[in-house]
C-alpha cells in the first residue's frame, strides 16, 4: 500500500526537475550575442492602418510573432537572417530583406480575387 501511494509522490518530483520543454512561446525577445531585435510595422498600403495579428517570420525558420493592434511587432532573430516573411488573410505575401536593418516596417496590398 505504501509503494502505490509514494508513486504519485516520486512522478510528481520528477516532473518538478525536468527541464522546461522549449517552444515558441517560451522564447522570449530579448537580445543575445548570435541575436538582434527587429521591430516594425505591417500595415494596409492604400489606408495606412495597422494589420492586427499579421505573422511576422523569418523565411524558412519557425522564428515568428503576431502584429499588436496597431500593427506593431518586436522580434529576435538570429543575426545574418536574410528574408523577414509577412502574411495575413485578404492581402499578399510580403517579403523584405533583413540585411542590417533593426526596424522594417511593411505595407501590404490586398490580395487579388482568384478568379
Amino acid at each position: 500500500m505504501k509503494k502505490l501511494l509514494l508513486l504519485p509522490l516520486a512522478a510528481t518530483w520528477l516532473l518538478a526537475l525536468a527541464p522546461a520543454p522549449q517552444t515558441a512561446a517560451a522564447t522570449t525577445c530579448e537580445p543575445t550575442a548570435e541575436s538582434v531585435i527587429l521591430t516594425g510595422r505591417i500595415t494596409d498600403r492604400y489606408t495606412g492602418e495597422g494589420l492586427f495579428r499579421a505573422a511576422v517570420q523569418v523565411k524558412g525558420s519557425y522564428i515568428g510573432t503576431y502584429t499588436k493592434s496597431d500593427g506593431s511587432y518586436r522580434l529576435s532573430v538570429p543575426v545574418g537572417s536574410a528574408m523577414l516573411e509577412c502574411n495575413h488573410p485578404g492581402y499578399s505575401k510580403a517579403e523584405r530583406a533583413i540585411a542590417d536593418q533593426k526596424v522594417i516596417n511593411v505595407p501590404m496590398d490586398v490580395a487579388p480575387d482568384p478568379e
